[in-house]
């Protein structure tokens, strides 16, 4: 596959899924074109890196709400899902428009 365009073509983009509205969840029924585009790599390896480590930094925050006992478990729940379902996509995969 040749690449035409630095933005979309030959990378690795990273979206998470949506957040349901009333914030309880994270709402995996949406589909995937419809998910948060969070950041584009030029490597598969970086972008799951940057997942990783966005999973680290909820994993620290929630660990020190626990020590806290600040009554913000649930949300942070909710995103730490919400980051451990992210998907890391090839740009060549990608088969719908963004919006």
């Amino acid at each position: 596959m040749r690449c035409f365009t630095t933005l979309l073509a030959c990378g690795w983009l990273l979206f998470y899924p949506p957040i349901s509205n009333d914030g309880d969840k994270v709402d995996f029924t949406i589909p995937l074109e419809q998910w948060q585009h969070v950041a584009s790599f030029d490597t598969a390896s970086a972008c799951e890196g940057s997942k990783t480590a966005d999973i680290e930094y909820f994993k620290q925050i929630d660990a020190k709400s626990k020590e806290l006992k600040e009554d913000t478990q649930k949300p942070l729940n909710v995103l730490l899902v919400r980051v451990l379902k992210g998907r890391c996509i090839p740009t060549e995969a990608i088969g719908f428009k963004f919006k």
